[in-house]
């Protein structure tokens, strides 16, 4: 985590809180690849059913009340 690889503001809120992008995948039933290309890719734009699948996430295994704007313009 936080291993000096390029980050997106979703991906740099996981290292943050510890949250590995494995946990996220399972949580969502997104592939591990999709997760690390949202994690890695500031410039990625994920489908609007996908950011609520990862904003449900990240609000399940941080209690922090997130939104889409925090991470995406």
């Amino acid at each position: 985590m936080g291993l000096g690889k390029r980050r997106s503001p979703f991906g740099a809120f996981l290292d943050r809180h510890r949250i590995k992008q494995e946990n996220i995948a399972k949580l969502t039933g997104l592939s591990r690849d999709t997760v690390s290309d949202i994690c890695s890719d500031p410039d990625y734009r994920p489908r609007r059913s996908t950011v609520t699948l990862l904003l449900m996430a990240a609000k399940q295994l941080t209690g922090k009340n997130v939104d889409k704007r925090d991470f995406w313009a």
